[in-house]
């Protein structure tokens, strides 16, 4: 219908602080390639190319939010056979992992940490420095903040019909090798209010107390929630 960046990258279209939510299925690096389009996320050679991707989108996403508001993303880890490690068995990448360094900007971090312990010795002067870190600083700012992952359990037996990676008799022969089902996540993202009054939203979601009952937080408040499979 229309390319997600081009959307959210138009201000006309998605004004600054003006979403209430945003709940999406990241595609999950490249394990699912839609089309040969360059403009497609899943048409890339891995993570580290696919969260480049990702950043033509995820600034957007940060200013068409509502201060204080939430971005739910939908991820799952990947499973990574024999034919593709260097160890001949069966491992998992941690891409939900990647989506929150992603999200929470640990890169630029991880820049301002390297850059603040360089010296005169590194050949680096300190107005050099000093301009960079101002501006890695000034990028760091504007950064979705962790808060939640919900963990979605899935059906280990679907699974293994799919992978054959957790079967029963494998497990016997030796279950040293022998991993676990892999559960899919919510991961839980907050723009900062506008304010540091409090930690309340700008534009707060309120519930009456007679209409959320608390059987209903109970559910809300849980990390851990069952699936249909």
């Amino acid at each position: 219908n229309n390319d997600t960046v081009i959307v959210h990258s138009d201000p006309e279209e998605i004004p600054d602080n003006t979403i209430g939510m945003h709940l999406t299925s990241i595609p999950f690096g490249d394990h699912y390639e839609y089309s040969d389009n360059y403009n497609d996320f899943g048409h890339n050679d891995g993570n580290e190319e696919f969260f480049k991707q990702m950043e033509f989108l995820t600034p957007e996403l940060y200013r068409t939010l509502k201060p204080g508001r939430i971005a739910a993303i939908h991820v799952k880890d990947r499973p990574r056979y024999s034919h593709q490690t260097d160890v001949q068995f069966f491992t998992i990448e941690p891409f939900s992992d990647a989506t929150v360094r992603h999200f929470t900007k640990q890169k630029v971090k991880d820049q301002i940490t390297l850059w603040e312990g360089l010296t005169a010795e590194d050949g680096i002067s300190e107005k050099l420095k000093s301009k960079r870190l101002q501006e890695l600083k000034s990028e760091y700012e504007n950064r979705f903040h962790f808060i939640g992952r919900i963990t979605i359990t899935t059906d280990v037996v679907r699974e293994n019909n799919q992978t054959y990676r957790l079967g029963w008799g494998e497990q016997r022969k030796d279950a040293s090798k022998m991993g676990v089902g892999i559960p899919e996540y919510i991961l839980l993202f907050r723009k900062p209010p506008s304010h540091t009054k409090n930690a309340y939203a700008d534009d707060p979601v309120t519930k009456k107390i007679d209409e959320y009952l608390l059987s209903m937080w109970q559910l809300d408040a849980h990390s851990y929630w069952r699936s249909s499979g």
